[in-house]
């Protein structure tokens, strides 16, 4: 789900249309608003959870009745499901403003108990036989603002174009507020079933493809959609309203199939007039995320969305709930049909794997689609937004507590960024790998946090320990300073950082220094940080008039000051290089690299501009051959660390 904030609201209004369906995208966002109305949500009690955890749901079926201008369903819910332990009692949830007439368990009508939000079944099912139950139910739904934005079920007419809808939206933990269901992330049913009869005038949009609309007496109109793919209960969702369909499709280069893009928008003609053109670039987004990711998981199905007056979107499988459009949000709930939906977080703890996610994939739709310095202006500003507070990790534990849960700044713009950070870590390529593995070896399940980082770190072959535990359960953020100086061969680097807050005291990510040479051009380098206070020593012939940290905003930092000191390298070195020596030749080196120190060495890698290891060695003891023939040309950052701990970074290079 997407809570686009202030800067789209005036890119509205600049664009000549106030949505005034978006009035809580900014001051009351959807976490803010999950608490306001309604503070912690209560989930199951344990032992209700152990009685649904008895069995694993195969299909939900619904067949009900709902109204454009109600929040009152009536119908009946199917639960086929296989027994994964002896069942005495079966049980589901539903809010009890819900009434339930009967109980079928495999077609006989079966005595049930009430217990405020769960019904029990009693009932005798063995060890792994399949079996149905069905609820006829009916009942006006609650109104208590349970849901991420609004209820689970609701009924309003849009502000902006005056027509009147009714919605669902279940995230996290209220589906039961409109159909008997088992709320656990990770059963997903195999398959669903969404019938809705409503009055003629309506069209009712929901997952997979539509079946059929059986024209009933009484002018009423039965909607028969079906998906045949794996689905979360919070992604089943039913919108009713006066729409008109705009359809097209998407071409994907890497698939044979087309997609269809089916869009349910009110039946206003203002409405399409304003939105079409963004509506149209889910074509173009459709097709570069699925040709440089993976292609879309349900191109068997369809992708579109459904207008509803709340205040953003919701990534129903298959169809998402739109309050408006604009390219972002577009981008947002498209991204979620990968991370989110195909591969869902296992508890909402991860739910950085769905919002997280989501919210870099607008980023990389920016770049996708228009290009890399267009992106690297919003990440400027997420990162900004993120420094707007010192503290905060992505992490939590409270999953009753919604604003936390759906935290803009931490769980959506932190989480984008730090999934920024790693790709500059392991590179473009292990990174989109990374995620297309992700992809694979989660498909249609369940994953965490840590799971995709043994996936990166499987792909790229590095240890992403230090990045997991600064940036997803850390906290805050480095501050740079710098002091430099330069003599005509080298320049001379002391980078000391800080930290906003002191919960997190060290940040070792790597980190681009722009070296800036007016006259000579500017050098992007790379170096690594495993301190607080590291100084590099990097060959250049280059007049050096000033540095850049972090020049293309891959990290969340600060710059606190950049110094050149005329009598740093000369007299001040002694004082801030740690207290190693080390001799390096030939200079420049050709088929060998000789390294010796006053002190015996403890561990040396030898990395590219890029970042990249190109050789590494412990307990070397004073000194060292390094064979580097095969090397290409250029400039290489030696980084020393001693038997006293000290460290040290010299440059060398190769002819």
């Amino acid at each position: 789900m997407s809570i686009k904030k202030l800067f789209i609201l005036i890119i509205t209004i600049i664009a000549g249309h106030y949505n005034a369906d978006a009035q809580h995208q900014c001051a009351t966002h959807k976490a803010k608003y999950y608490n306001s109305v309604h503070g912690k949500k209560k989930r199951a009690a344990d032992k209700d959870n152990a009685l649904m955890h008895k069995y694993d749901v195969h299909h939900y079926g619904l067949d009900i009745n709902c109204e454009n201008n109600s929040i009152f369903i009536s119908g009946n819910a199917t639960i086929n499901a296989k027994a994964t332990a002896n069942i005495d009692t079966f049980a589901f949830e539903l809010h009890s403003n819900h009434t339930v007439d009967s109980v079928k368990v495999n077609g006989v009508i079966t005595p049930f108990v009430n217990n405020v939000h769960m019904r029990y079944v009693p009932t005798v099912i063995t060890n792994g036989a399949n079996f149905s139950v069905q609820i006829f139910y009916k009942g006006t739904c609650p109104t208590g603002g349970n849901a991420a934005i609004g209820n689970g079920y609701s009924a309003s007419t849009s502000q902006t174009w005056g027509n009147r809808v009714s919605w669902s939206l279940s995230q996290p933990y209220v589906a039961y507020e409109w159909w008997p269901c088992k709320q656990f992330l990770t059963d997903k049913a195999d398959s669903a079933t969404i019938h809705v009869t409503t009055a003629d005038t309506n069209k009712v949009g929901s997952n997979g493809l539509l079946q059929g609309v059986d024209t009933l007496p009484n002018n009423k109109l039965k909607f028969k959609w079906h998906t045949r793919e794996p689905i979360c209960y919070y992604l089943i969702s039913v919108a009713t309203s006066k729409y008109v369909d705009y359809s097209f499709y998407a071409y994907p280069s890497n698939m044979t199939d087309s997609i269809l893009i089916q869009n349910y928008i009110y039946a206003n003609p203002a409405t399409l007039t304003n939105f079409k053109k963004v509506i149209d670039t889910t074509k173009i987004q459709m097709e570069k995320f699925s040709q440089n990711i993976t292609p879309y998981p349900f191109v068997k199905e369809k992708y579109g969305h459904c207008m509803a007056p709340f205040s953003g979107g919701m990534e129903h499988q298959t169809m998402s709930s739109m309050g408006f459009f604009n390219f972002d949000l577009v981008s947002h709930e498209l991204v979620h049909q990968w991370f989110g939906d195909y591969v869902t977080c296992s508890t909402w703890r991860d739910i950085w794997v769905n919002e997280g996610f989501a919210t870099y994939g607008e980023y990389l739709l920016r770049e996708m689609v228009y290009n890399k310095a267009y992106a690297n202006t919003d990440m400027r500003n997420t990162h900004n937004r993120i420094k707007t507070q010192p503290g905060g990790s992505v992490y939590y534990t409270d999953t009753t507590d919604g604003n936390r849960m759906f935290s803009s700044r931490l769980t959506y713009d932190k989480g984008s960024a730090i999934l920024h950070t790693l790709r500059f870590i392991i590179g473009d390529s292990a990174f989109f790998k990374s995620l297309r593995t992700y992809q694979t070896q989660f498909a249609n399940s369940n994953a965490t946090a840590e799971q995709f980082r043994q996936v990166a770190e499987s792909v790229s072959g590095k240890n992403l320990f230090d990045w997991m535990n600064q940036w997803f359960y850390g906290e805050g953020y480095p501050i740079y300073n710098a002091i430099y100086n330069s003599n005509g061969s080298n320049v001379v680097i002391n980078l000391k950082h800080t930290t906003s807050t002191g919960i997190t005291t060290l940040f070792t990510t790597p980190v681009e220094i722009r070296v800036v040479s007016p006259t000579n051009g500017d050098t992007t380098i790379v170096v690594n940080v495993s301190s607080n206070n590291e100084t590099y020593i990097i060959p250049t012939t280059k007049t050096i008039t000033n540095l850049v940290i972090d020049p293309n905003n891959w990290v969340v930092d600060s710059t606190s000051s950049i110094t050149k000191n005329p009598d740093f390298y000369a007299t001040g070195i002694n004082d801030i290089v740690p207290q190693i020596e080390i001799n390096i030749s030939p200079v420049p080196a050709m088929t060998n690299i000789n390294i010796s120190s006053n002190n015996s060495m403890s561990q040396l890698k030898i990395i590219d501009l890029n970042g990249r290891i190109v050789y590494q060695q412990s307990n070397m003891g004073k000194s060292i051959t390094v064979p580097c023939e095969s090397w290409s040309s250029g400039v290489y950052q030696c980084l020393i660390s001693d038997e006293f701990g000290n460290h040290i970074t010299k440059g060398i290079t190769k002819q």
